[in-house]
């Protein structure tokens, strides 16, 4: 989803992103939640930076920052 589109999606579906919100119980999960939503509105991977835990999923190689963008792009797609 496009930076536009998911910007109408969000306003949108507002009160559903505050319900969800709210029932998360954690604060580790509400962070998670707040900053994936701010990398959908702005594209910038420094958002996962904030709550990303280290090479949970991916070898080394891959957590470079400009390898990861295009990752992420590709699965975002």
């Amino acid at each position: 989803m496009q930076r536009k589109k998911f910007g109408e999606f969000y306003i949108a579906h507002h009160n559903e992103f505050e319900k969800l919100f709210s029932i998360l119980d954690d604060e580790e999960s509400k962070r998670t939640l707040e900053n994936v939503i701010a990398f959908r509105q702005t594209w910038d991977i420094r958002n996962f930076d904030k709550i990303r835990k280290g090479n949970q999923y991916f070898r080394k190689i891959f957590l470079d920052q400009n390898r990861m963008k295009y990752l992420l792009m590709v699965s975002l797609m």
